[in-house]
């Protein structure tokens, strides 16, 4: 941060380039221009003659245009704070470069003047941290688009027609998607989509301790299917989902598959089955026959082989690309590629720019599939408090919102996050085959006559109902058919637009802060105006001295977990976090109190930040106090952040205050382990086991430490805001008494 960079770019000779070309200039037109010869001009564009600064800046100027003209005073700018500076074609690179010169200006002030009051100089500390915050922010162009919603509802298909990975010469749109799709339970693990340069698939793979795991379940199921007398468990049918079954079957070789007998019949063959039964008849111990099927099963697998976790397009395959990527893509999600392990995340890298935006750097993100609607995905909420993702919801048509989505915005807002739902969503309702021309019209009773109606009185209907319910009727709601060109471009408009009011937010706070800070520089010797901010700011420091402690709870803080746990669908979910000692992204032990804790401190602490809104509203109708306006919109945001940030403090807590203690409860995990496969009541043995040793007295120690935690870090939050408005409040109190005050 403290080396000037004025170092010419690297790229600099390809956009004088495109900067000539563009002006409609030849190189020898330039060259004239330039009193040189055509041939240097060429040697320089190709980088075949180094080029420094001020031949660049010389060349630039020649050229004459107004873009050409920016390019050579980006050439002069000296960057000295914000390290690396951004490139010349930088989408934020005019904000960045305002927030370069105002830090620079206040830096200068602090070393100009060492006899600055201690209270003005972290005032100037704290605009410059913001400044330099919001630049960070801008800095990246990188944003996530999260596809949130249940299995099957068909987010794979909507990103393949999003993101071009659609094959036009099919008619079937199952075989149109380069990405394995399917009618629910296909892709095996979150997949994203990027601008890579080349098409590419790279994989993460689970670990061997993932694997044992994994295998010791597929080993079970195998032997429930070849022992159809084996107990059942409520609402399940199998032990482990179809899409890793499926993966394992593969790698493994132990298929399902069809073939003909001697009588030309077809039959349905099951390897796993049969490698199950051949080893049932040589062995009556059915624990035997369980260990001996894990060593087969793990020595088929040949991890040691399967070390590979990245794979490109071979530049000299004759092979169309895209059908490259649909293979080996499948392959890899299903298991039949033999250099790969099982994944727990792929990521697809493209060789052209997602939503062909040069300025903003797209991620596609298909999470995984929801089928426990009703618990909290720790994954799902990374992209939810993420502040550069948008998140898109979405559902079928028919049940729009379904109880997946609903349950997901239930939880953001119980969360504390409902901003997140007004300024970085949106609802996307899937279509096909036009079924929102079945909706039938209100006034006649009759369905409507066009889609565009159907989808009119839907968007009525979910806004007017579930979104004001929650309290987010401008939730906006949109609808891709992914067989209508129209449709697709006009999503990708949509979310490119919302980037961009991301991104216009962020800018516009800049430049308050910026004015802000300008302006208390302008005024620093002021009396009059460090009055002014005094009064601004004492109604909100009174009111925070007012809730320095959080009401006391409603319930303990490892509630939320057996809570959690009756609300869980299927017992197998429950039974692979217990395999795993509580971790599992379906259902995990950590988040569900964690995240619980975040809803239960949230409503218990909503009402005092809600209560600063009356107090700045006052502030700014005030035109008296016109000059402290940019410093306390500065302070709103700030309660904003820190509020966010405190409530993330709570659910990370949470998350952790349990995690050492019950994971060495090794009875209680063994215990639960064994309880599968025992017949009926699992779910309700769990719950009620992790209810009562929750409650032991050493948990109860837990508790009321995770309470006094939560009151220091509301302590904290609380003297956070105190201490911005002391930079204001302190300046005040030691002005002279002849100073003059605003009344």
């Amino acid at each position: 941060m403290d080396t000037e960079s004025t170092a010419i770019p690297p790229y600099a000779h390809k956009v004088l380039q495109n900067l000539r070309e563009q002006a409609g200039l030849s190189q020898t037109q330039l060259a004239e221009r330039l009193n040189c010869t055509p041939s240097r001009i060429s040697r320089l564009e190709s980088a075949e003659l180094k080029l420094d600064t001020v031949e660049a800046i010389r060349t630039a100027r020649a050229i004459g245009t107004p873009e050409a003209e920016g390019f050579a005073d980006y050439l002069q700018q000296k960057w000295s704070i914000l390290i690396p500076r951004p490139s010349f074609n930088h989408v934020s690179r005019a904000p960045l470069w305002d927030a370069e010169q105002a830090l620079s200006r206040l830096q200068l002030l602090c070393t100009d003047d060492p006899n600055l009051r201690h209270a003005f100089v972290q005032q100037v500390d704290t605009l410059s941290d913001a400044i330099r915050s919001t630049a960070n922010y801008l800095f990246s162009t990188e944003h996530p688009v999260a596809f949130i919603g249940r299995i099957g509802v068909g987010k794979t298909t909507a990103i393949c027609a999003l993101a071009d990975l659609r094959d036009l010469t099919q008619k079937n749109l199952q075989k149109q998607t380069l990405l394995h799709t399917g009618t629910g339970r296909t892709t095996i693990c979150e997949v994203e989509v990027r601008h890579g340069g080349q098409y590419a698939v790279k994989v993460d793979p689970c670990t061997d301790e993932e694997m044992r795991i994994f295998v010791s379940e597929f080993c079970d199921y195998l032997l429930r299917r070849a022992r159809p007398d084996s107990a059942n468990e409520e609402n399940d049918d199998s032990s482990i989902s179809h899409e890793l079954a499926r993966a394992l079957r593969n790698m493994t070789g132990l298929v399902e598959h069809t073939e003909r007998n001697k009588a030309g019949d077809s039959i349905r063959r099951d390897l796993g089955k049969e490698l199950v039964e051949k080893l049932l008849k040589s062995e009556s111990d059915i624990d035997q026959v369980a260990k001996e099927l894990r060593i087969q099963v793990w020595t088929r697998l040949n991890l040691v082989q399967r070390t590979r976790t990245s794979i490109s397009f071979p530049g000299d395959s004759a092979e169309d690309a895209r059908i490259w990527l649909r293979r080996t893509f499948r392959d890899i999600n299903i298991g039949k590629q033999p250099e790969f392990s099982l994944p727990k995340r792929i990521e697809v890298s493209l060789p052209y720019r997602i939503f062909s935006s040069n300025a903003i750097n797209l991620r596609l993100i298909d999470t995984r599939g929801i089928d426990e609607p009703k618990v909290p995905r720790r994954d799902l909420q990374t992209y939810i408090d993420d502040p550069r993702a948008v998140i898109v919801l979405s559902s079928g048509f028919n049940d729009a919102p379904d109880a997946a989505i609903q349950s997901v915005i239930e939880r953001t807002v119980t969360g504390g996050s409902t901003d997140t739902l007004q300024n970085r969503s949106l609802m996307l309702i899937l279509t096909k085959g036009g079924e929102e021309a079945n909706v039938n019209d209100d006034k006649t009773g009759e369905p409507v006559s066009k889609v565009d109606e159907g989808r009119l009185i839907k968007k009525e209907q979910i806004r007017s109902i579930t979104l004001t319910r929650y309290g987010i009727p401008t939730l906006p709601v949109q609808y891709l058919d992914s067989q209508k060109n129209t449709d697709s471009d006009a999503i990708r408009g949509y979310v490119l637009s919302q980037i961009t009011q991301m991104r216009d937010a962020v800018e516009k706070r800049m430049r308050e802060l910026i004015r802000t800070a300008d302006r208390l520089i302008a005024d620093k010797d002021k009396a009059q105006v460090r009055a002014t901010y005094a009064q601004a700011m004492r109604p909100l420091r009174d009111w925070l001295n007012k809730h320095t402690k959080v009401s006391p709870p409603k319930e303990v803080a490892h509630t939320p977990l057996p809570v959690e746990i009756g609300y869980i669908r299927y017992a197998s979910t429950l039974r692979a976090s217990v395999n795993r000692k509580g971790d599992w992204y379906n259902f995990n032990f950590w988040h569900a109190i964690g995240f619980g804790l975040r809803i239960n401190v949230n409503e218990r602490t909503k009402s005092i930040v809600s209560g600063f809104r009356p107090l700045f509203e006052t502030a700014f109708d005030n035109e008296d106090l016109e000059t402290a306006h940019g410093f306390l919109r500065h302070i709103q945001l700030i309660v904003s952040d820190r509020y966010k940030e405190f409530l993330r403090a709570v659910e990370d807590l949470g998350d952790v205050a349990f995690t050492s203690q019950l994971k060495l409860e090794e009875q209680y995990w063994n215990e639960s382990q064994r309880r599968w496969g025992q017949g009926l009541g699992y779910k309700n043995d769990i719950q009620k086991w992790t209810g009562d040793i929750l409650s032991g007295e050493k948990y109860k120690e837990t508790d009321i430490l995770i309470e006094n935690e939560i009151q220091r870090k509301w302590g904290e939050f609380v003297e956070s805001i105190q201490k911005q408005l002391a930079t204001v409040l302190e300046q005040e109190d030691a002005l002279p008494e002849t100073s003059v005050v605003v009344n």
